[in-house]
């Protein structure tokens, strides 16, 4: 973006010289001669050079305005914004285990078979089953998680998936477009079966712990209960909270019975109700040990709900520093303003003088 300014402002005050001048030589008396008749004179024709007789003034006065618009330092910069950010550094770890693939959330129809690419119309779109699709849990919470990691573009967010043990997809980064394809990339049955929660904690703990942010968060999304994994979440928990990390916890999953697809003797796709505990309590204590809170999403608007919320609650300190590159005009000015006169000279000591003066 360019931006033009004059370095000495107070120098256009000076403005008032030329603008005097023109206006004086404009009220001025012709100049004349005395002179017996003036018959031999009434025959002459007027030339060009007296029709432009004023020119000699004209430029003067054009460049003394450029002299003076020179003299105050016009000057062109790039202006360039600089965003600094105290930062917060997040973690998402997404459960990718069986479960996961209860269908209990409902997405916008255009939405769901697309396969996610935007989700603007969820809050504008009325879940019913005319207009809505019925998904598993890890496209809802993809969905969801899209839409957080778009609101926060000045924050390094990774990605840990997580089922019978937990795996890093994708490091802190501000590259959100590369996050969001290895978000896609995540799929059920990706890992050995199971809900290692410790272990998705301790490894999301593990990418932040080098980190330099000023906040540094994990938000947790999971169907289950903690079954596998050589550490517990209460264990994971404390290391977390001893680095100052906290430690959101997202329950996906209104009922402990949610309906899992399948097939019948015909091969006819069916779903059948399948008990899914979730331990509410141990995500809970996660929470409250690292100074975060747990919540329970009952369907994808609500789940929506949630992601803002934390959205909210963890917000970075941005500050804006602006550079400018900036480019001297004023010898164009003023070698423009003394050309003019020169040329005035000239022409006032040549064809255009004007006798008498």
């Amino acid at each position: 973006m360019k931006h033009l300014e004059f370095h000495d402002l107070w120098v256009l005050g000076l403005l008032i010289i030329p603008l005097v001048y023109a206006l004086r030589t404009a009220a001025a008396r012709r100049p004349a001669l005395s002179y017996s008749s003036l018959f031999h004179l009434e025959a002459l024709r007027r030339n060009w050079v007296v029709r432009t007789a004023w020119a000699p003034r004209l430029l003067t006065a054009l460049g003394l305005t450029l002299c003076i618009l020179g003299l105050a330092r016009p000057r062109a910069g790039k202006q360039e914004t600089q965003i600094r950010t105290e930062g917060v550094d997040i973690v998402l770890a997404v459960d990718v285990s069986g479960s996961m693939i209860a269908h209990d959330f409902a997405l916008p129809a255009a939405e769901a078979a697309s396969g996610g690419s935007t989700w603007q119309r969820l809050r504008e779109t009325a879940i019913t089953s005319r207009n809505s699709q019925i998904v598993d849990r890890l496209t809802a919470a993809k969905a969801v998680i899209r839409q957080f990691v778009q609101k926060r573009p000045n924050d390094r967010i990774a990605l840990v998936a997580f089922a019978g043990r937990a795996y890093t997809l994708c490091p802190p980064t501000l590259d959100h477009g590369w996050l969001l394809s290895m978000l896609e990339r995540a799929e059920i049955g990706m890992i050995e079966d199971g809900t290692a929660i410790g272990s998705a904690i301790g490894t999301s703990v593990n990418r932040l712990r080098e980190s330099t942010a000023k906040s540094r968060i994990v938000v947790l999304l999971t169907d289950g209960s903690n079954n596998v994994g050589e550490i517990t979440p209460a264990g994971a928990a404390q290391a977390a909270k001893a680095l100052g990390i906290k430690v959101y916890a997202v329950a996906a999953g209104a009922q402990d019975y949610a309906p899992i697809p399948g097939t019948d003797l015909f091969g006819k796709r069916i779903f059948r109700q399948q008990y899914l505990p979730i331990d509410m309590a141990t995500l809970q204590s996660v929470a409250e040990i690292t100074g975060a809170k747990a919540y329970r999403a009952s369907d994808t608007e609500n789940l929506s709900s949630i992601y803002d919320e934390i959205d909210q609650l963890e917000t970075s300190e941005i500050e804006i520093k602006k550079y400018l590159d900036y480019h001297e005009l004023f010898t164009y000015l003023l070698a423009g303003g003394l050309l003019l006169l020169g040329l005035a000279q000239c022409m006032s000591r040549t064809r255009w003088e004007v006798l008498p003066a």
